[in-house]
C-alpha cells in the first residue's frame, strides 16, 4: 500500500479528531513562542567567545595537521553558513558573519594559496 493510499483513506470519512496545540493547558510564564531555544556557544553562562582573542584558525576550526582537502571542505562549509548571514537584516548577525568571512579569507590565503 502506498503512502498516498493511507492519507486518502484517513481523509475519507475519518472520525478521529486531530489534536491541536490549543488543547494542551498552558503553564503560566512558559515560553511558547516558537521552537525551543538552542544553547548559546561558549558555555552555560551564554557568553560567546571573543573573536578578537582567537586566531582565524581557531575561529574556523582549522588544526595545523589537517590535510588540504579537509581544510578546503571546512572553509567551504563555513563560507556557505556565514555568507548567508552577511546579508541578514539583523545587525549583530551581519557583524559576526563579516568577522567570520574575514577569518575564512585569511585562513584560505594562508593554507590554500
Amino acid at each position: 500500500m502506498a503512502i498516498f493510499d493511507i492519507f486518502k483513506k484517513k481523509g475519507k470519512g475519518s472520525t478521529t479528531a486531530t489534536p491541536t496545540t490549543t488543547d494542551a493547558p498552558r503553564t503560566a510564564g512558559a515560553d511558547t513562542d516558537g521552537p525551543p531555544k538552542r544553547p548559546t556557544p561558549g558555555g552555560s553562562n551564554g557568553a560567546t567567545p571573543d573573536p578578537s582573542t582567537q586566531t582565524p584558525e581557531e575561529m574556523c576550526g582549522i588544526k595545523p595537521d589537517m590535510p588540504r582537502d579537509e581544510i578546503r571542505a571546512q572553509l567551504a562549509k563555513l563560507f556557505k553558513r556565514h555568507n548567508r548571514g552577511a546579508s541578514s537584516l539583523d545587525e549583530s548577525t551581519r557583524q559576526s558573519a563579516e568577522i567570520m568571512l574575514d577569518a575564512i579569507v585569511e585562513v584560505r590565503g594562508k593554507y590554500l594559496n
